[in-house]
């Protein structure tokens, strides 16, 4: 299943841009929980995604350098 667009934030960021990252395609899933801001255990599922185009270089560079 190829779903149509994915669309990433670079987070801890005061921008709100967001940036086309083109189709994705989902090759895992685990579930798991996160914490609310409560203390309150809420189930979630994270996704594994691969990009059915890489990501030009300066870009990636945008999002994994601070």
């Amino acid at each position: 299943m190829i779903f149509p667009r994915f669309i990433m934030q670079k987070a801890l960021c005061d921008v709100l841009d967001f940036y086309y990252m083109g189709e994705v395609e989902p090759i895992g899933q685990r579930e798991t929980t996160i914490n609310d801001n409560r203390g309150n255990e809420l189930p979630i599922v994270n996704f594994r995604l691969k990009l059915e185009t890489p990501v030009k270089d300066e870009l990636y560079s945008y999002f994994t350098n601070d």
